[in-house]
């Protein structure tokens, strides 16, 4: 495999990061975090995703809810952490059950998961917090859930470009089956709370999945894909590494 395809995947997972994060965006504004600029945002959302290859699940979330504390309270943070998690959840399997829906043979249970799977993101985005003290409108939601299911569908795209190059003989479908095939294992990543960022769990769920390909080449596609998600994450990452804060939490929020 050449360097084109796999700087093709990275920049095709960096997208689907950056569509992830103008939700998160996108959402913040919603919920009164309206003078805080994109690149409080952008370091508190992409330096956070960086603990994700630490061992454990809370560094992660610990850096998001408290790095930009002096800005807006720690529990506005973790409300809405927990409100784009699970509507990127959410999103990611709506996604990956449409593209298994069109390849199958058996396309209406897929269906039925995708169907399901978006109405749980745009209603988890709508859910009223408490500690908000307000209900989002439709539009917030309908706009947070359509940036959430494009960003997962970005990242299951970036195996098009790994698959043609180690298959050439495969076509884009295929490779965007395999995608689907990628997102379906990354969620099960998630029930792997010790190893960073689900290596090895996920890795294991994607073979499990996948078809078509020669186990030589599934082990490299695998490798392949894990390396270039890392690489998108550092990029991001870095590009927001500067931490912009500072000044009055009271000035940044609007209830």
């Amino acid at each position: 495999m050449g360097f084109r395809p796999f700087i093709a995947a990275s920049l095709l997972f960096a997208a689907g990061g950056f569509s992830v994060f103008v939700a998160y965006v996108v959402l913040a504004r919603a919920m009164g975090m309206r003078d805080l600029p994109w690149a409080v945002f952008g370091h508190v959302y992409f330096v956070g995703q960086l603990f994700k290859y630490l061992p454990g699940r809370v560094w992660g979330f610990a850096f998001q809810v408290a790095r930009a504390s002096d800005l807006a309270p720690p529990g506005q943070w973790a409300a809405l952490l927990m409100v784009h998690f699970v509507a990127a959840l959410a999103a990611l399997i709506a996604v990956a059950a449409s593209i298994e829906a069109f390849a199958s043979a058996d396309a209406l249970p897929w269906s039925i998961l995708a169907l399901a799977s978006t109405v749980l993101a745009t209603a988890a985005v709508a859910v009223e917090w408490r500690t908000l003290r307000r209900r989002l409108t439709l539009a917030t939601a309908i706009a947070t859930s359509g940036l959430l299911h494009l960003g997962a569908f970005f990242q299951a795209f970036a195996l098009v470009p790994l698959v043609l190059a180690l298959a050439p003989d495969s076509s884009a479908s295929a490779g965007l089956r395999e995608g689907g095939h990628y997102l379906l294992a990354w969620l099960a990543g998630y029930a792997a709370v010790i190893t960073p960022a689900g290596l090895g769990v996920r890795e294991g769920a994607f073979a499990a999945l996948s078809e078509g390909l020669a186990p030589a080449a599934l082990l490299t596609l695998a490798a392949a894909a894990r390396v270039a998600m890392m690489l998108a994450d550092l990029l991001l990452g870095f590009a927001f590494l500067r931490y912009p804060g500072g000044g009055s939490r009271g000035g940044a929020l609007h209830s």
